[in-house]
Order: structure tokens, then sequence, then C-alpha cells
């Protein structure tokens, strides 16, 4: 056998894996291995693992080392791999008394019950707190039916409720001192039905529009609900959230609970197609330290941790792959240089899509990640703020020819220096915030160096409270906008305060408000200085490297910081937007150029988008277009892969 093995690696330096395989065959196309595990391990530099049309289990992270530089991880076919368990069509059965009895009377009938001991498992993880500020939270086991996430059950079914008077606002405790819970006042007789659960959760925006959370609920008492864990922020009245986790609300296909405790999983399955429950709590696959390894045609999915994660990994490439149904984001590139995620579909993601982060700020080398021709859709469905289809940190990363639509929050949310983001076409995102932007960043002079060009905003409009296409915000500083559309979107962007950011170029058609361009610094946003002066010494900015680069950082504490100076608007186009002088601070005007080749029009003309391309509908362009410099194509130049 060792002989057999040897002999075909020798051959041609490729590993077969395939449904039926035998872990302990040679790895031929005739005699394919079971696992990908059990392939990466018998692999080694340069070499080929083809994997076969099939679905495959991941129960433990699979990993590449820098000892199999130049590995290629192919699928052939439509490849599954998925970090579940199944749920057998045969394993359901009537709900148990003490369950059924807790259930709305029109649901019994219909909700079916699972013992988790019989599918192998001995425990399930207690829920964690999600959404805004709770980046290390793990995704809980979720329950999927025909590839689709089924609703933790909830009330209401649809939508949100809204707190009443703020009892406690709730506070964190600060050195040391005990935290004080937030309580609201909540007399819907409804609430009634809930008292008795052992786990109730509510998740809302309890203060902000931008700042979701998910917490528990510690007492519902006398018309009023104590939740177990104070908000980031405190608490308000008014303000929209649902409880879940709920089996006295499990009143509807689609919707499921897990009893802990006896390890039982009761639903009403909307369908009699496949059922599987997410469980991996760790990566699918780690590429740790190797050197030109590259992963096509697999789709990744069911899980509830990042799905693949290059760690200080250099020139390795993710291409034409899928990502869906994770409880967290799909790609996390950390450290490292030159990586690429090419030609992939993410969908129905619980959180963000690519994660980029590498390069030295203090030198300011690149990292020279990649994002290219993906396409981003459904994320963020589990944390709804700040979870974004490309999430970039660092030096040097780029985001080119991607679409991201159908998102609650933000499409790219970026940190660091010297990023481009371009050709990309953004379209039905910012669906279930206020105050937030397609592409955002902010509170920082030193994240400079980023250019935003040539990229598509479509359709952007939210809570109509300050959702931008590009959010410059709290004084960011140094950044290009040049060669954009924005098309419908409330408004197209925003410079709140800043220095030597240039918008040059742009092209506004049918925006509420093209552009809000303010002096907040020297206004409500003064007790910003400190924060900022902080984040500056933080960054060798008088260094070489930092001096060449960006000079300007030399003098900004001694020229008025908080004044918006240096900033440039010009020969940008406006149609049907109003003009450029709608909404401009007097102090951004005077510290910075405002050109008079701004212009504004009536035009008749009506741009429609058509596979990623402006077309003309009725009435010719007008003339002053062809002065801008825009792309020919928004959105992904080579197809991103089709469902199987």
């Amino acid at each position: 056998m060792i002989l057999g093995i040897a002999c075909s690696l020798l051959a041609g330096g490729t590993l077969h894996v395939a449904p039926g395989g035998d872990d302990g065959g040679p790895g031929t196309e005739d005699r394919p291995l079971a696992t990908l595990a059990e392939a990466v391990a018998r692999s080694g530099a340069d070499d080929e693992i083809v994997v076969h049309a099939g679905t495959y289990r991941i129960e433990e992270t699979v990993v590449v080392d820098a000892a199999r530089n130049g590995l290629v991880l192919r699928g052939e076919g439509a490849v599954r791999l998925h970090g579940g368990v199944d749920v057998p069509a045969g394993s359901w059965r009537e709900v148990d008394a003490d369950l059924a009895e807790r259930l709305p009377e029109e649901a019994r009938a219909n909700v079916q019950q699972v013992d988790l001991r019989g599918l192998g498992l001995g425990r399930i993880d207690p829920l964690e707190p999600r959404g805004f500020a709770r980046n290390g939270s793990m995704a809980p086991v979720e329950l999927f039916v025909g590839g689709e996430a089924q609703t933790l059950a909830r009330w209401p079914d649809e939508g949100f409720v809204r707190t009443g008077e703020v009892v406690e606002a709730g506070a964190r405790g600060e050195d040391g001192s005990e935290a004080k819970l937030p309580v609201f006042a909540f007399d819907d007789p409804r609430a009634e039905r809930w008292r008795d659960e052992p786990d109730v959760w509510a998740y809302g925006y309890w203060c902000w529009d931008w700042a979701d959370e998910g917490l528990p609920v510690a007492s519902i008492d006398a018309g009023r609900i104590t939740l177990g864990e104070p908000h980031r922020y405190e608490l308000k009245p008014g303000r929209p959230f649902w409880v879940e986790n709920v089996l006295a609300e499990l009143d509807r296909p689609g919707e499921y609970w897990i009893d802990r405790e006896g390890l039982r999983l009761v639903a009403w399955l909307p369908s009699a197609a496949p059922a599987r429950l997410s469980l991996l709590d760790q990566p699918l696959l780690v590429i740790e330290g190797a050197e030109g390894v590259r992963v096509e045609g697999l789709t990744f999915e069911t899980s509830r941790a990042w799905a693949v994660r290059p760690e200080n990994a250099r020139g390795c490439v993710v291409e034409r792959c899928q990502f869906r149904d994770l409880g967290l984001g799909a790609v996390r590139v950390a450290g490292g240089e030159g990586c690429a995620v090419r030609a992939s579909r993410f969908a129905d993601l619980g959180e963000g899509g690519v994660a980029l982060g590498g390069g030295d700020r203090n030198t300011l080398t690149p990292a020279r990640h990649v994002v290219e021709d993906c396409v981003f859709e459904r994320y963020s469905r589990r944390a709804r703020t700040y979870r974004p289809g490309v999430g970039v940190s660092g030096v040097g990363m780029t985001v080119r020819r991607c679409l991201f639509r159908e998102a609650p929050h933000c499409a790219i949310l970026f940190s660091g220096n010297d990023h481009l983001f371009e050709g990309n076409h953004v379209v039905d995102v910012l669906q279930a915030t206020g105050d937030g932007g397609a592409f955002y960043a902010g509170r920082d002079w030193t994240m400079r160096g980023t250019v935003i060009r040539g990229n598509l905003f479509q359709r952007l409009h939210g809570e109509h409270l300050y959702e931008n296409g590009v959010y410059l915000d709290d004084q960011l500083s140094g950044i290009t906008v040049e060669g954009n559309v924005f098309l419908d979107c409330w408004w197209g962007l925003m410079v709140g305060g800043g220095r030597d950011n240039v918008v040059r170029g742009n092209l506004f058609v049918d925006c509420h408000l093209a552009m809000h361009l303010d002096a907040r610094g020297l206004g409500w946003a003064t007790h910003l200085l400190p924060i900022l002066t902080e984040r500056l010494e933080a960054v060798p900015y008088r260094s070489e490297s930092w001096r060449e680069r960006f000079p300007e950082l030399l003098t900004l504490l001694e020229t008025e910081p908080m004044a918006p100076r240096g900033n440039v608007v010009e020969g940008n186009l406006l149609v049907r937007s109003g003009s450029v002088d709608d909404d401009v601070a007097k102090a951004f005007r005077e510290g910075g150029r405002i050109a008079e080749d701004n212009l504004s029009l009536q035009s008749d003309w009506r741009p429609v988008v058509v596979d990623g391309r402006l077309v003309v509908e009725g009435a010719a362009p007008p003339e002053e277009l062809g002065r801008l410099d825009l792309p020919e194509r928004y959105g992904p130049g080579a197809p991103a892969p089709d469902d199987d």
C-alpha cells in the first residue's frame, strides 16, 4: 500500500478525493481518498488535489502549511464542503408533551422534533450577544432547510416593536464597578407568554440606527423588560426591537427552537427539502504561512465560523468559489502579501464577506491583497451593522469590479492607508440603517491615500437619515473620490470635516442631495480633538516614509487642526440632484477650493443599468457628460459561479 501511494505521487503529483473513496487507498482517480483532510496530509509542495463532485463534511479545520507551497485544491463539478450535520428526514417525530404545551395552539399539529443525541451531538453551545461592537462573538448552531437559514422563533414575525419608557438606560461598569442593566417599559399582554421561557433574547437598535445588538433578557415582570447586559450605548425610548429564542412564538413555517438542556430541536419545516444544522465553530480551511496555494471551484457552506482563513500567506488565491449559509464571514486574510479572492460568489452570510488585513502602517508597506470580480449579496443576516461585504484594514488593498447588493448596511468598510476601490457596482445596500455609508471610514486624520474611483452607487436610501454612497466621517482626511456615478441615492457623498480630500469628476443623477460638505470640527465635533490627536501620535508621521507620503501631517496640529482645510471639489456634474452649493459649510469653502466647473443640470436624460453598464433611456445624455472619465462597465468583469 505504501509503495502504491508513493508511485501515485511521483507519477503526477495529483491526489483525488471522491464520495465513497477510501482514506486507506492510494488517492488515484480510480481509487480516490474519502476526505480532503487525508489528501492534504499526504500532499507536498506543488501537488494538486482534485475534489470530485459531492458533499463533504469537515469536522475539523483542514490546514495547508508552508510544507505544501504551491498546492492546488481544485473542485471538479459541484463540490460542497460543509461544517454541519445532516438531519435525516426519518429522524423527525412528534413533539414531546412538555414542549407541545408551550407551543401556540395553531402550531402543534405542524411542528416536529429531533433528538439531537441521535445525531451524535452531546452539547449545543449557548447563544452569545451579537451585532455592533461584538466582532468576537461566535455564531450559534443554526438550522438550514433547502439551503436557507431558518428563523429562530421570534415575535413579531416581521419587523419590530418599540421600547417604551426607559426606566434605566443601562451603563457598563467602570473601574470594576457593577454594571447597571437596561430596563424599559413594555406593557403588551403578549409578553406574558415569555415569562416562563428559559432563555429569551432581544435584538434591536437600542440607541442609534447604526448600532444593533442582540442581548439576553434577564426578566419580564410588571410591564417591564430588563436586559441581561448593557447595550454599547445607553438605551433610548421608542427604539425598534424583537424578541427571539421563544418557543411560545414558534407559530409559522420556517421557525425553529433548540432545547439546549434536553438536546431537542423543534421546527415547523417549510418543506420536505434536506435539513442541516451548522456545527463547526472553527474555519473549514486555514492556509498557514504558505505561498502560492490555489483554492478553485469549491463551495463552502453551513458552518459557524469564518470559512477560509489565509494567515501570513503569500501569493495565495481563492478563485471561482462559492460561500453561502455561513454564520459569520467567508474569507479572512490576515497578514501576508499578495493574496487574491477572485470571481467568487458570497451569499446569505451571517456577518461579512471578505476581510483583508495586512501591510505595515509604520513603514506604509502595502500588503497588495486583492478582491476582484466577485458578487456579494444578502450578507449581514445575523449582525446587521458594520459587517461589510469587504472589510479592509492595513495598507495597500484593492477591491475592484465587484457587485454588492441587498444588504442592511455597508458594502466596504475601510481603515488604514493607500487602498484602491474601483469599478464596483453597489446597489440596494444600506437597507436597514440610518447615518451610514456604502463605502465608509472615519475619525482619523492619518488614514490617507485611499482612492475611490469609477464605482457605481445605485438606489441607496436607508432610513433617509444621512445615508451616503461614500461617507468620509468625522475628520477623515486625504481621500480621493473621482469618476464615480451616484444614481438615485439619498445622499451621494459626505465629507464630514477633514482635510485634503479630493472630490473630482463624479456624476450625480436623481440624488436627494449630491454632497454634504461640513465643518463639524469647529462645531459639535470639537470633542473629537483628543482622540484624533491620539491616533495621529500612534503612527510615525514624522518618519521618512510618512513625511514623503503625507507631508501635510507634519504641520497639522499647528494649523487649526479641526478646520476643514485643503479639500478640493472640482469637475463634478449634477443631473437633477441640486447644486454643489446646496449644503456646504462656510469654513469648508474658505479652507479649500470649490471650483467653478462643477455643473448642475435639469436634463431629461434617464440612465438605467443594464448588465453593469449605464444605458440611456429616453432623451440623449447631456453633452457635458463627455468630460467625465467614467468606466465602461461596473461590477464583475468575469462571471461569478452560478448556483449548482
